[in-house]
């Protein structure tokens, strides 16, 4: 399995600890705001499993990219590569996510003197 996805089943299982460890019979909606990459790349897998095992839960993605305030009226919790600084906030680490830099050989060989 690559780093990437077992970054991903960390994420997804410790998500899905994080839901069901109140009761077994979660209902509602909850908004999670997140990055687009973490929309787009990271949630769909672990609110496809919260799904099959909460039909009565809804988490909606909310993307966003910018430096809104979490604590205004109407947020939901916010998934974020940084630790807030705002006082009032609870932080919990929930996974990691592998970044990688990738280019072709011929770019690497063409700019190697620019190291």
């Amino acid at each position: 399995m690559s780093r990437r996805a077992e970054a991903k089943a960390a994420s997804a299982a410790a998500l899905m600890r994080a839901a069901s460890a109140a009761s077994q019979d979660i209902a509602g909606s909850v908004r999670l705001s997140a990055s687009e990459v973490i929309t787009v790349e990271v949630l769909p897998p672990m609110l496809a499993l919260l799904r099959e095992q909460h039909p009565r839960f809804t988490l909606e993605p909310v993307v966003s990219n910018g430096g809104e305030r979490p604590l205004a009226p109407g947020r939901g919790p916010w998934v974020r590569n940084v630790r807030p600084t705002q006082t009032g906030l609870v932080a919990r680490k929930i996974g990691e996510v592998a970044l990688g830099l990738h280019a072709h050989r011929r770019y690497l060989k063409r700019h190697a003197a620019q190291r």
